[in-house]
């Protein structure tokens, strides 16, 4: 199977659904800008992958190319307000007033020790789509090129992954081996009361009898892997909002858990906080950064 096809059979499964016309209309105009955005990923890869090997340097064009290609994508179009990124300005995209509530965040490269290793297929793309007043997301769409793998989330219960809708974790049996995946964060990025709780969370699993997992690295995948019924049962990770939302939501459409740590509230609708956080500048998302509150703690898992 081609990336394309793996679009196509996703896009298929969204026409013979009971979705709203508009509500397909709408996700195939995502979909197809990601389709765009997948081949890009390869092509960038395969162009510069002496580059690529072993540096993360040659991301950074790559991140610049895809941000503008959504953006350019996206103004004509007429879906949403404003594009967000991790590498880029809030951009307010709009010529419609009614759309200047709509907010696209994108990932343009996630997991980006994958994408700089040439042996490895598992980086990807992602875009969250959300109302800035209510914080309802009504679209997410994670894309593994390399994998010929697509997700996409509308709402609770209306999830795809290629061509299949995801059955619910609700009625689902869980994996027999209960795991807990816990990365914990870099030196000096977090603070005393992150790191206590990270220690309470272990510490609770391991009495549980959890599978303790610290690593590797894998926020987003994670949560795609729990969204199709694997392990881990539990993920912790102090993550910004780019990095683990648009998976999260994923799992989250599934009928995974998914809510603030700290003081555990649900994350989805988004809140505020989190929304108001996802529109700053590049500057103030580093001085966010620096006084260690732009990361919040996020915990996933399975229905209970």
């Amino acid at each position: 199977m081609k990336f394309s096809e793996a679009i196509n059979d996703c896009i298929e499964s969204l026409r013979v659904s009971g979705l709203n016309p508009a509500e397909k209309d709408r996700a195939e105009i995502f979909l197809r800008l990601m389709e765009e955005v997948g081949e890009t990923l390869l092509r960038e890869r395969k162009k510069h992958r002496e580059q690529v090997a072993g540096s993360h340097e040659p991301t950074r064009p790559v991140d610049l190319i895809i941000t503008e290609l959504i953006n350019e994508r996206l103004v004509p179009l007429n879906v949403c307000g404003m594009l967000c990124s991790e590498d880029k300005e809030s951009s307010l995209i709009y010529s419609d007033p009614m759309l200047a509530g709509k907010i696209v965040l994108t990932d343009a490269v996630d997991n980006t020790k994958a994408y700089v290793d040439v042996e490895r297929d598992d980086f990807g793309s992602s875009l969250i789509g959300f109302d800035k007043t209510t914080g309802e997301v009504f679209i997410s769409v994670f894309i593994l090129p390399a994998k010929n793998r697509v997700f996409c989330a509308l709402g609770k219960n209306r999830a795809w992954m290629n061509g299949t809708r995801l059955v619910s974790l609700t009625v689902r049996t869980p994996p027999l081996i209960k795991q807990i995946n816990i990365r914990r964060p870099r030196n000096n990025t977090a603070s005393l009361e992150i790191l206590e709780l990270y220690e309470q969370a272990e510490t609770r699993s391991r009495k549980e009898h959890f599978d303790v997992s610290t690593g590797p690295d894998l926020t987003a995948l994670n949560a795609l892997s729990m969204a199709e019924g694997h392990g881990p049962t539990r993920f912790l990770y102090y993550a910004k909002p780019w990095d683990i939302l648009p998976a999260a939501f994923i799992a989250w459409a599934v009928g995974a858990h998914v809510i603030d740590a700290k003081n555990s509230a649900p994350i989805f609708p988004l809140g505020q906080g989190l929304i108001s956080k996802i529109g700053l500048t590049i500057s103030e998302k580093k001085e966010l950064e620096q006084a260690g509150k732009l990361r919040d703690l996020y915990l996933i898992h399975w229905p209970e």
